[in-house]
């Protein structure tokens, strides 16, 4: 997608990737520890990533994939670690 359409779907991400992060920091914020919660997260989803496959792409178009959903959502996570460590958790 290119264009206005390319733009305008980015934006909607970055807003929804946004409030994932605000929602999980509020969240993780009543732990007794936050930022080791999301250590415990980060290790969970990598670990699920890492064996996840998509049955309906090749076996490396299913590791790209996976890699990729990994990425970002480390990507969320670090988002996550960074709104906790402002508010001093």
């Amino acid at each position: 997608m290119a264009g206005k359409e390319g733009f305008e779907l980015e934006c909607r991400l970055a807003v929804i990737e946004y409030f994932i992060q605000r929602l999980y920091a509020a969240h993780l914020a009543k732990t007794p520890d936050p930022l080791a919660s999301v250590d415990i997260l980060e290790k969970q989803w990598n670990e699920g990533f890492s064996k996840q496959t998509f049955s309906a792409l090749d076996p490396v178009q299913s590791d790209l994939v996976a890699a990729e959903l990994q990425e970002q959502a480390n990507r969320i996570l670090e988002g996550i670690r960074e709104l906790l460590e402002k508010r001093g958790q």
